[in-house]
């Protein structure tokens, strides 16, 4: 629920590609080794799951839901109207992810979220992502290994969720975004609005949710999920289909299914298709969530285009 970007040809590739790890109006001060260019533009050119004109942005997911659903405490980072979903009063999910060696990007970051009153929630989040062991190419080569360095991305998000109407919450969400040097580019900010609704009708339970992000290139995911209502079936079963805007006039679709046992061990499989140069992408996606008393463990693995393996996604949380 996604690079920096070189001087020379490799930069006007990078910045004309969609994708997660996307070159934009920045301009970085070094290039990658020429490998890491090739996978990255490779994976940008399929439209590897993205959303703004941001050097690094592949948010970390809870689980593999569609993006507009991503529930509780991360709801900081995809939709805050998902906030109210954490289910204690206060709620903190440690995430990490590790993406393909081709690509060499990591990330990891922590969210929390708390009621303050009935009705009202707040989050704050912090995420962190990377791309390590690069060097620069973007001279003539020297005698001697040039120094390795890390291009990395840093984000601080808060949040708050409010309840409208029984059954409906919106929330609002600001970002703070901060590129290291070797990144290139100023701090930003952006914004994101978010609504959530539930409604139960006959046998029948529904919910929808809609998110905005506000930047200087605006997008938007949404979702739907329906199932019977919990009772009428031994375990409690649903199917959901998210939309998520990639860049303009795209859309990416996020069909799956879920199943939940004992209220303990969920399951979310399902697909991923991706708009790219050469028609819609289809690649898995899989995802286990364990909860056990106060504890959750989450896994999450989604394939990448064109054979460059899977991002794995880990969540650790805790309700207090």
């Amino acid at each position: 629920m996604h690079a920096p970007s070189p001087h020379g040809p490799a930069a006007s590739a990078a910045s004309a590609a969609p994708g997660r790890c996307r070159a934009g109006r920045r301009a970085a001060h070094a290039a990658l080794a020429p490998r890491a260019v090739l996978a990255l533009l490779t994976v940008l050119a399929a439209a590897a799951p993205a959303h703004a004109q941001r050097l690094l942005d592949w948010p970390l997911r809870a689980n593999a839901g569609p993006d507009a659903f991503q529930p509780g405490a991360a709801a900081v980072f995809w939709n805050p109207a998902l906030l109210p979903a954490h289910p204690g009063r206060a709620d903190a999910d440690l995430l990490d992810m590790s993406g393909p060696d081709e690509i060499g990007i990591d990330g990891f970051g922590l969210a929390t979220a708390a009621r303050v009153i009935d009705g009202l929630d707040v989050g704050l989040a912090y995420q962190r992502t990377s791309i390590g062991d690069m060097t620069r190419t973007d001279g003539p080569p020297l005698p001697l290994p040039e120094p390795e360095f890390e291009v990395a991305e840093d984000v601080l998000s808060a949040a708050v969720a409010r309840r409208i109407v029984p059954g409906l919450d919106g929330g609002a969400s600001l970002r703070w975004i901060r590129p290291n040097e070797q990144a290139g580019g100023d701090s930003e900010w952006e914004g994101a609005l978010g609504l959530a609704g539930r409604h139960t009708i006959g046998p029948v339970r529904a919910r929808a949710a809609l998110a905005l992000t506000i930047a200087d290139f605006a997008r938007w995911a949404a979702a739907v999920e329906a199932g019977p209502r919990p009772g009428l079936l031994p375990v409690d079963a649903s199917v959901a289909l998210g939309l998520a805007e990639r860049r303009l006039d795209t859309v990416a679709w996020q069909p799956v299914a879920r199943v939940v046992f004992r209220h303990a061990l969920e399951v979310i499989a399902g697909a991923a298709g991706e708009p790219g140069a050469n028609g819609r992408t289809w690649e898995p996606v899989l995802g286990v969530t364990l909860r056990l008393e106060r504890w959750t463990v989450g896994l999450v693995r989604e394939e990448l285009p064109n054979g460059f393996g899977g991002a794995m996604h880990y969540r650790l949380g805790i309700t207090f």
